[in-house]
């Protein structure tokens, strides 16, 4: 049995539904009302299971459909939505499986076209840190980007353009560029991604 502590009003008509031991639930004042939830009520311990059930399962795969319709998402990304949000695991587990089963999910989907997309925007060390921050397998990172350097016959001459058309943006010239400039040039294509032997050869 748990005690609820607190019921706090968290806008646009949810409420967070607090108990003893952690913060518990993100409701409708519907659901409050179906359930008869107030403070100092005892919940039962199988409470999670049936609300789980009964309403949160559906609302957590009908909140991902919705973020859906305007880009597409990693697993870990969806994940991290929903537990924002404060879904319950089991919800969570539920929604990303009914979402991988019907295809609306898929990591390998997403960083093919990332790839294909970005190939020859960023560096591929940029590209590469940027999926597994989002939670796709190192593996399939990898995979996907040798695939897709070979489909479009992408070589390191490509990182090198792609590093005189950055730096050509921000107006360095390699004639009149001091030791100063030249190492703020360095630190800038470091971030991006690119690696110290890539940017002595893209600054001529």
């Amino acid at each position: 049995m748990r005690i609820i502590t607190q019921i706090v009003k968290a806008g646009k008509g949810r409420y967070r539904i607090f108990t003893e031991d952690r913060e518990a639930f993100l409701l409708y004042r519907a659901d409050i009302a179906k359930y008869d939830l107030e403070v100092g009520k005892e919940i039962e311990d199988d409470f999670e299971d049936r609300l789980c059930l009964e309403v949160l399962n559906e609302r957590a795969k009908n909140r991902l459909l919705y973020l859906l319709q305007a880009k597409d998402y990693t697993s870990k990304e969806m994940e991290e939505k929903l537990r924002t949000a404060l879904y319950p695991e089991r919800s969570i587990d539920y929604a990303i499986g009914q979402m991988k089963y019907y295809g609306y999910i898929d990591d390998e989907r997403y960083a093919h076209r990332y790839c294909e997309y970005f190939l020859e925007r960023k560096s591929i060390c940029e590209i590469r840190r940027t999926l597994l921050k989002k939670g796709v397998n190192r593996e399939v990172v990898s995979t996907t980007i040798e695939e897709i350097k070979e489909e479009k016959g992408y070589s390191e001459e490509n990182e090198s353009q792609m590093i005189r058309s950055l730096l050509e943006k921000r107006h360095y010239d390699p004639d009149t560029a001091d030791e100063k400039e030249k190492r703020r040039q360095i630190a800038f294509l470091m971030r991006r991604g690119f690696s110290y032997s890539e940017i002595r050869r893209g600054l001529g």
